[in-house]
């Protein structure tokens, strides 16, 4: 081989060597934007991450919160339903109460009604009596006065 076509080889060598590193910078160029796209993907993910896990706190603390309402909700009804049971009672109590009170109002209205009767009977036994001592008091006059007739005006001494 001459010298000659080794020379033409190593220009052609390095003509291949030179558009290589052209398109060796070439690559290396894109690999520095995706580089720089990759970065920026990762910030975004980042802050989208971060704006994640604000909202996933936020959002616990909601729930915490929702947890304590049901909780003070169940407890408060828990209170409700022992005061209503509580009052059921005490209206049952006051029921049988009233139910006994009116038992005795009907018994005292039957012992009335007997008093009354009894009231009346003996004011007709006493309106009897009175007329039979009236009917006496007649006989016993007329009596007095035929003995006094009869003894010639005397009176017998008392």
């Amino acid at each position: 081989m001459s010298s000659d076509e080794s020379f033409i080889r190593l220009q052609n060598a390095l003509a291949s060597l030179a558009e290589l590193g052209a398109d060796h910078e070439q690559r290396i160029s894109r690999m520095e934007q995706a580089y720089v796209t990759v970065v920026e993907m990762i910030r975004r993910h980042d802050e989208r991450v971060d704006e994640f896990r604000a909202l996933r706190d936020e959002t616990d603390q909601k729930l915490a919160a929702l947890i304590d309402a049901q909780v003070r909700a169940e407890d408060e009804i828990s209170r409700l339903r022992a005061a209503q049971d509580e009052t059921g009672q005490k209206l049952a109590e006051t029921g049988q109460r009233l139910a006994e009170t009116g038992q005795k109002l009907a018994e005292t209205g039957q012992k009335l009604t007997v008093v009354t009767e009894a009231q009346v009977r003996a004011e007709d036994e006493m309106r009897r009596v009175r007329e039979a001592l009236a009917e006496l008091a007649e006989a016993m006059a007329s009596l007095t006065k035929k003995v006094a007739a009869i003894t010639g005006g005397e009176r017998p001494a008392g």
